[in-house]
């Protein structure tokens, strides 16, 4: 019995043993490892908010003021006058898109004309004269298109600058643009190409000759005369006046060929000459500034446009304007004489050339091989010489017209044609009105050859 007593309590120790092993183990933990804290990530920055500082449509002129316009057209870094873009971002993505609507400026020639004119001519109330002048529509930046709109692309938006570029293909011409826009200044380059007949081609005046010793002038008069009419045959009148008249030792058409070197029909649309300065004769043949005179052509109708560009002339002109006023100085006193015989033709001749300050004076054009013809054709220059016939029958208009031809005849050395010269001119003047009742066509131009390039 004691025996197995002692068996007991030794399969007692043994089986608490392990206790004991586990109870020592935790006494003595083993540490655990310590685990490193989640590293915080840097914040991404707020990406800023691109916003066009144009947030509505805004016209550029090139007249001085605000918003001003600085235009320049291809590689000629000349400004351009005379002009204006109206700046319209896109509704839907201001940021990215726009539309540049390219048109010509107003002029008002009362204040332009006046400016040029001395105290005793602005006395003369000038703006009754041509109050209907005040607001000449320009034309516009692409030649022979009143308004041009080009949709450009926004590549960038900096500083309260927009920069932009843009095509327009149509027609046979391109436009290609580019430039910045802000709110009180937009730069813009146009760069425009044509593609038709006469473009990229260089002219000269028709050399003087046998069969045509008028050349370079080209004269057409055509009538209808009635039976017993004692009236003058205009053409037969035009051709012998033009041969008789002179500068210097040559006849009006060689001066006229020794003076224009060339005409050149530029691809942007400038016409471009190359021309003797009778200012400055020793310094030869000179090239004309660019932009004074664009041109476009309708194919078609073979016709010729010749756009003006009036402040971009009297800006280049700008050097000669003391002389400019000097001369007309000593016709004030004339002119305001004149005043109630003006004022009663203006409107009819107002009412015909106000259109081509916008539009273009049109010319007809005939090419045929290396000969070119440009003239003004009847449905111009007959409701303009019309126009005039109440002028020709005033007494103060032949008498200041005889006085005019006697006084270039004296200087001339051939006084003693004055009297007959002067005669036969008052004859037509009472005539006149007969003449253009007899007038079915007339055509006046210049005959060009064409130059190798």
């Amino acid at each position: 019995m004691k025996k197995r007593t002692m068996y007991f309590l030794a399969a007692s120790l043994l089986m608490a043993a392990p206790v004991f092993t586990s109870c020592s183990d935790d006494d003595d933990p083993v540490p655990e490892k310590p685990v490193d804290p989640k590293p915080e990530e840097p914040e991404e920055p707020e990406t800023p908010v691109v916003k066009n500082p144009i947030e509505s449509a805004i016209t550029y002129k090139t007249a001085e003021g605000v918003p001003q316009l600085v235009l320049t057209m291809g590689d000629d870094q000349t400004p351009v006058l005379g002009k204006a873009v109206v700046f319209t971002p896109d509704a839907a993505e201001p940021t990215k898109k726009a539309t540049l609507t390219l048109t010509g400026d107003q002029l008002n020639l009362v204040e332009m004309i006046m400016s040029g004119m001395s105290s005793r001519a602005t006395d003369m109330t000038l703006a009754k004269l041509l109050e209907q002048l005040s607001a000449v529509q320009l034309p516009g930046v692409v030649p022979g298109e009143p308004s041009t709109t080009v949709a450009v692309e926004i590549s960038e938006i900096k500083d309260e600058t927009v920069f932009f570029s843009g095509k327009s293909e149509q027609d046979g011409r391109t436009v290609t643009l580019s430039g910045t826009a802000k709110t009180d200044r937009l730069e813009l380059n146009v760069n425009t190409v044509f593609t038709h007949e006469l473009a990229a081609t260089a002219w000269s005046t028709m050399p003087v000759s046998e069969d045509d010793p008028l050349a370079p002038f080209h004269i057409q008069w055509k009538q209808n005369i009635p039976e017993g009419a004692e009236l003058p045959e205009m053409e037969a009148v035009l051709n012998f006046v033009m041969s008789m008249l002179s500068v210097g030792d040559l006849t009006l058409s060689e001066a006229l060929n020794a003076a224009l070197q060339s005409v050149t029909f530029l691809p942007d649309g400038n016409i471009q000459a190359s021309y003797l300065d009778t200012d400055n004769m020793a310094a030869g043949y000179q090239t004309s500034p660019l932009h004074l005179v664009n041109y476009s052509v309708d194919a078609a109708n073979r016709m010729l446009y010749l756009q003006l560009n009036i402040p971009q002339i009297v800006y280049v002109t700008s050097q000669k304007e003391a002389a400019l006023r000097e001369a007309e100085s000593g016709s004030d006193s004339a002119l305001q004489e004149l005043l109630p015989d003006l004022l009663a033709v203006l409107p009819g001749i107002v009412q015909n050339v106000m259109p081509m300050l916008t539009s273009g004076i049109p010319l007809h054009y005939e090419l045929n091989g290396d000969q070119l013809c440009l003239y003004l054709g009847k449905e111009v220059l007959k409701p303009i010489l019309d126009a005039l016939s109440p002028l020709t029958q005033s007494e103060k208009v032949q008498q200041m017209v005889v006085a005019f031809i006697e006084a270039q005849l004296k200087e001339a050395g051939q006084e003693e044609y004055a009297q007959l010269a002067s005669a036969i001119v008052k004859a037509f003047l009472v005539i006149y009105p007969q003449i253009m009742e007899s007038t079915e066509d007339i055509q006046l131009g210049i005959e060009l050859t064409k130059l190798a390039q």
